[in-house]
């Protein structure tokens, strides 16, 4: 049985003002409708830049008689907003693998599709880095050596093409 009250008396404690987990409503509401509103009400919380808050109301529903497993879901993107992103991708697997919900699944295709397209790019990032920087390293000391050799005009076109480089991320279009 769903504990409203233990609910309530958290974010009391916790000085949330709740938006859709209102106490009117709440107790007037059949058990999906309790939920969604749950749902909704950890969801804001979360993106209002308080996951830790987010995660801790989960786990306090989960141990009081909430088991939609859409807690579930948002319990991995509160770990994302903690970039805690191994667990996200463990919560997502498993919502995979065993929800008979097809809206839940796909969700969680969602989710991991772009977790690794994210993983994907940050790697890419990492690598361009890396390489910017050995190459930038390597024109720096191109141009200290022509400085020494006083040949401005070459100076100057090294100088403009790090200045490019420096101005223009290989993988974002400006257009």
């Amino acid at each position: 049985m769903k504990n409203l009250a233990t609910i309530h008396r958290f974010l009391a404690e916790k000085s949330w003002t709740s938006r859709f987990w209102i106490e009117a409503d709440v107790a007037s509401a059949d058990a999906g409708r309790v939920d969604l509103l749950l749902l909704k009400e950890v969801a804001l919380i979360r993106d209002s830049g308080h996951p830790q808050l987010s995660l801790d109301l989960i786990e306090l529903a989960r141990n009081n008689g909430f088991n939609t497993p859409w807690l579930l879901d948002n319990q991995a993107r509160a770990h994302i907003r903690l970039s805690e992103n191994s667990m996200a991708y463990q919560i997502w697997r498993g919502l995979l693998v065993s929800s008979d919900d097809m809206a839940l699944r796909q969700s969680c295709v969602r989710a991991l599709l772009n977790f690794k397209v994210f993983d994907a790019l940050a790697h890419a990032d990492l690598q361009l880095q890396s390489e910017s920087t050995e190459a930038f390293q390597s024109a720096l000391t191109i141009a200290a050596d022509l400085m020494k050799k006083k040949e401005w005009a070459a100076l100057q076109a090294v100088l403009a093409s790090l200045t490019q480089q420096l101005l223009f991320h290989p993988t974002i279009s400006y257009y």
